[in-house]
């Protein structure tokens, strides 16, 4: 997980009227927000989810900037890599449909539901 954008924690929509004011894709993630910000259930959610995956690669070696990864062909919608580090490694599994998605790992078979992120250790 890589920097994020303050919208990214309050699970903020695009603002599409900035990019059609002004034609810079960027603008898509760019709204002021009000302050003070209020939080609905759904930003809640999603700001307590990303912390908790912040705080998972912060603890795990295998996502240290010098872990080894290595893609995986797993199914068309589908990110699948594995991250090493010493003798320790991580799959990670992201489902990027709006469909549930059934892969085969080796000798396992995973679920994943819509937009479901799995790690796998």
């Amino acid at each position: 997980i890589g920097a994020h954008y303050a919208h990214n924690f309050f699970g903020s929509k695009n603002w599409l009227e900035g990019f059609e004011e002004s034609g810079i894709a960027r603008r898509l993630n760019r709204k002021k927000l009000a302050y003070p910000i209020q939080h609905s259930d759904f930003s809640k959610n999603v700001m307590n989810g990303l912390l908790k995956l912040i705080e998972y690669k912060s603890s795990e070696t295998c996502f240290h900037p010098k872990a080894s990864i290595q893609i995986i062909d797993s199914h068309p919608q589908v990110l699948s890599f594995i991250r090493k580090r010493k003798d320790k490694e991580v799959i990670v599994v992201f489902n990027l449909s709006d469909e549930k998605q059934r892969i085969q790992l080796g000798d396992s078979e995973i679920m994943l539901d819509e937009y479901e992120l799995k790690f796998i250790d």
